[in-house]
């Protein structure tokens, strides 16, 4: 394509641009679940795991310069395009979860309820990975008390009560660890070296 050109000029001819992107996603939950009554009492529990993995991995660069037709792959290009700055991002998550929960009830007017969570995660920083959270809940249902179960302008009333903690991660490993980046833009970093 560019036979007709002179050295000089061919090492300006044509460009080529790279852009990746990929995704890798895995998820599997496994649980067990029990529930039963024995006279006036109602109570269950369960167990559940969670098992999470993804990958993001995304590249940008391109150069110019393609000496010949047949030479079309980035490799063969005489320079890198120093128009465009190289762009590239890794994502990195895996996740293990674990969930415990419970509840008791007594004639459906005295209710508890527990859960426990503790997540082992990469997006936590490398030397406390893990994190546990747990809640704990009284109920009392008023409106099954038998001085309010005939009253027509109350339909439902109760009283809670909660204790606990919760969480998410929603930053990346980014937030913390060193990172580095191109300034090839900066006017006296171009100066200094011309």
């Amino acid at each position: 394509i560019f036979s007709s050109l002179d050295a000089d000029r061919i090492s300006q001819a044509g460009s080529y641009d790279i852009a990746r992107r990929n995704r890798t996603t895995y998820e599997g939950n496994v649980g067990l679940h029990y529930n039963d009554n024995h006279g006036l009492s109602e109570y269950g529990a369960s167990l559940s795991m969670n098992l999470f993995q993804g990958k993001f991995d995304r590249d940008y660069y391109g150069g110019t310069g393609i000496p010949d037709d047949r030479m079309g792959f980035i490799a063969f290009n005489t320079t890198y395009n120093s128009s465009l700055k190289p762009d590239a991002l890794k994502y990195y998550d895996r996740m293990l979860s674990g969930i415990l929960s419970g509840y008791y009830s007594f004639d459906n007017r005295y209710l508890a309820y527990f859960n426990l969570r503790v997540d082992k995660s990469s997006l936590l920083a490398p030397d406390k990975r893990t994190a546990l959270f747990y809640g704990i809940t009284g109920q009392w249902n008023i409106h099954n008390e038998k001085f309010l179960q005939n009253n027509s302008i109350i339909d439902k009333l109760s009283l809670q009560a909660s204790l606990g903690t919760t969480g998410g991660i929603d930053f990346s490993e980014e937030d913390y660890s060193v990172m580095y980046s191109y300034n090839i833009g900066n006017e006296y970093i171009s100066n200094y070296y011309l």
